[in-house]
């Protein structure tokens, strides 16, 4: 978990770097990257203490979080507002780290 964690906080750092570059969309952005960093974090929580079904739910809106960021970005108004270069970066980082936390979730073993 630490690894998709510090992979979160990276994408969270470019989402920073690109925040004038965001427009309107930048907080909202930067809200739901928080969001599913602080899933991950509580899923290791849960995991540690035997609760390996609500680990993987946390997991899951851990998930939809970073799916709905990639929505607003690939929408027509984040078409119009993000820089064509700027969007297809953080569409492909947003796409990479929606499957590491799939993959986290579907091998989550808890002691």
């Amino acid at each position: 978990m630490e690894a998709v964690g510090c992979r979160l906080d990276a994408l969270d750092s470019r989402v920073a770097a690109a925040s004038s570059d965001l427009g309107e969309l930048g907080p909202g952005i930067e809200r739901r990257v928080g969001r599913a960093r602080g899933d991950v974090e509580r899923s290791a929580g849960l995991c540690e203490a035997g609760r390996l079904r609500r680990a993987r739910a946390t997991l899951n809106d851990a998930r939809r979080q970073l799916l709905a960021m990639l929505t607003k970005i690939r929408s027509r108004s984040g078409r119009k507002q993000i820089d064509a270069q700027v969007a297809a970066d953080l569409v492909q980082l947003l796409e990479a780290r929606v499957a590491d936390v799939k993959a986290l979730r579907d091998g989550l073993a808890c002691p």
